[in-house]
């Protein structure tokens, strides 16, 4: 596969050397990189490690993007990739084990996959944590929401008013939250087990 794309690589820069173009910078670099068998080794596991990692992501991506109703369960989905991320960056090596057992890859080429890996972690882990904790004005809104997914009303305040972020929610009468609470919730609950 990188023997393909370094090849494809080096045929594009002759051809743009012989219409008097330069390259572009990346592409040189990748040129570079791939002329060493070891960065070439070490690509390719990353390339494959980052892949079957991502797959948590794009799957997420798909279920935003699928014009189904699931605002109820979006913080839900957050706090599980956030433990996804932390999972993966506490087992980092278990979680990357399977990628280092058919090549023989020297134990420099090995930490230096776990750092990048590692550091794509973090990055991620950084923006998802600063988003969930109030770096977004939104997810007040999406954890209040829940409310409206009766298998949550058994871990959830049960008080109108302290769902704020929730616009109209004010208007709703404390008796009727406090009904919703302890009738259909209850029921919703012992259905959906």
């Amino acid at each position: 596969m990188i023997e393909a794309v370094a090849s494809r690589s080096v045929a594009s820069a002759e051809r743009n050397k012989v219409c008097g173009k330069s390259a572009p910078q990346s592409l040189e670099r990748l040129h570079e990189m791939l002329q060493s068998p070891d960065m070439a080794q070490s690509l390719e596991v990353q390339i494959s490690i980052m892949a079957d990692k991502c797959q948590v992501i794009v799957q997420l991506l798909d279920i935003f993007q699928s014009r189904c109703p699931i605002t109820t369960k979006i913080f839900d989905y957050l706090e599980d990739l956030q433990l996804n991320f932390a999972a993966n960056k506490q087992l980092q090596y278990e979680a990357c084990a399977e990628y280092f057992e058919g090549p023989d890859i020297s134990f420099a080429i090995k930490t230096h996959i776990l750092n990048v890996v590692e550091q794509a972690h973090n990055n991620a882990d950084e923006k998802l944590t600063k988003y969930m904790s109030d770096g977004e004005p939104a997810i007040n809104f999406l954890q209040e929401v829940r409310v409206f997914d009766p298998r949550h009303t058994s871990f959830m305040n049960d008080s109108a008013s302290s769902y704020k972020h929730i616009p109209g929610n004010s208007a709703v009468p404390n008796d009727e939250f406090e009904s919703y609470f302890n009738r259909l919730g209850s029921a919703a609950l012992r259905f959906s087990v």
